[in-house]
């Protein structure tokens, strides 16, 4: 019985500190059945002397790994469901696809961002007359791509987005929009007094990275 809380403690520490090595779904699945498992034969081994004792345990323990299942197949069926709607939402999203006009525009895909584009875009930033007649300062259209993907890259991270689906359909597309981007992406870690505060777009960049660390 003392297995079932290390596993469970043991499962939430390797999941917070190996974002990209945690326990999938179905880790997490096999870990339940064979805790239940083990319970279920130490009962029998130990305590369950009685035909209809073991009979009991049995059919609790072919409920149990039912109920484990059903839950398992409900929680994916609604994450591909909700992972489905945000790449559908984004597909049609007259704002992005906006803003990535706006960008692509001013630094067409093989014309990347590059450190000394900054100080031209943060002057344009600073000017009111970018703001007026519907206009958008190109800093503010990144800005806004990027923290889409930084909302979407938090989610694969946190088990709330399929990590499959968004690797099979945006893996490129993360990567070639972080390449293209790549200045701006760090310098808005860098705060007024200098410091650097690598929480912003943090979900981004670990996604990017751990993008380019698997085989193409």
């Amino acid at each position: 019985m003392l297995s079932i809380p290390a596993a469970v403690v043991g499962a939430h520490f390797f999941n917070r500190y190996n974002k990209h090595k945690r326990l999938t779904s179905r880790d997490i699945l096999w870990l339940f059945i064979a805790l239940v498992t083990i319970v279920v034969i130490s009962a029998l081994a130990f305590y369950v002397r009685s035909e209809t004792g073991i009979a009991i345990v049995l059919a609790s323990y072919f409920a149990s790994l039912g109920w484990i299942y059903t839950n398992y197949a409900n929680a994916n069926i609604q994450r591909k469901a909700h992972t489905m709607n945000v790449l559908v939402q984004l597909r049609n999203s007259t704002e992005f696809n906006k803003h990535r006009g706006l960008v692509l525009a001013k630094f067409p895909f093989g014309r990347p961002v590059t450190t000394n584009d900054l100080q031209e875009l943060k002057a344009e930033r600073a000017q009111g007359a970018s703001y007026v007649r519907n206009k958008v300062p190109i800093l503010d259209s990144v800005y806004y791509i990027v923290n889409y993907f930084e909302f979407m890259s938090v989610g694969v991270m946190n088990g709330d987005l399929d990590d499959t689906m968004i690797e099979h359909t945006y893996r490129s597309i993360f990567v070639n929009w972080f390449r293209h981007l790549q200045p701006i992406i760090y310098d808005a870690q860098v705060e007024q007094n200098g410091d650097r505060n690598e929480r912003i777009f943090k979900g981004y960049i670990a996604l990017v990275k751990h993008y380019d660390s698997l085989p193409k």
